[in-house]
């Protein structure tokens, strides 16, 4: 995986890109959610939620060599609000 992925759903889209092996910080993620999919409360809940099922794969993603240094960006389309 030399160059970035990205990974279309319906309502999220995923870009995975490298890092340099020197980084060696294991995986980041960051999720974004414009004003399109809702109000403060709505983008809000949409990250919390995101945010905690990655907390739950987290370790696996650590354990597997190719995505050990990776950055995850989760971008959440409109009609999102009902995760």
């Amino acid at each position: 995986m030399d160059q970035g992925v990205k990974t279309v759903c319906p309502k999220l889209v995923l870009f995975a890109h490298p890092r340099v092996a020197s980084a060696k910080l294991g995986v980041r993620f960051g999720v974004v959610a414009s004003k399109k999919v809702g109000n403060a409360v709505v983008r809000n809940r949409i990250k919390s939620r995101l945010r905690e099922a990655f907390r739950h794969v987290r370790a696996d993603f650590e354990k597997d060599a190719l995505l050990k240094d990776v950055d995850l960006v989760v971008v959440a389309q409109i009609g999102r609000a009902h995760v």
